[in-house]
């Protein structure tokens, strides 16, 4: 598993660039030592003919300024004001898919209920 959101040692909510590996077996994980270029988060990873592939989603540098600046806003609830970021209905774009929607829905969750 590659990537993924969670929260840093400060509490702050980060896209991580680690590499784990599921053992079915022993239902345990294991952190791999990697050299990530860069996190993602909402991608799908896949392998094909012994090559991983890591395609979609949005990287660790977009997401982690985002959320600075969502929990920057969320100090004073005059701030946190939740916009229509695009003119067009999530329906109509390419992307939406279950996971798209619940990370939209997440955030906004966030922005309302902070």
């Amino acid at each position: 598993m590659f990537g993924g959101i969670g929260k840093n040692s400060e509490g702050l909510t980060q896209v991580f660039n680690d590499v784990h590996k599921y053992n079915p077996k022993t239902n345990s994980w294991v952190k791999l030592m990697s050299h990530a270029p860069m996190g993602m988060a909402g991608h799908v990873t896949f392998v094909h003919n012994g090559k991983a592939y890591v395609t979609g989603g949005v990287n660790q540098n977009i997401f982690n300024g985002y959320f600075e600046d969502l929990n920057e806003a969320g100090k004073d609830s005059t701030y946190r004001t939740p916009e229509n970021w695009t003119t067009t209905p999530r329906s109509s774009h390419f992307s939406r898919g279950m996971i798209v929607d619940k990370f939209v829905d997440a955030i906004l969750r966030f922005w309302r209920e902070g």
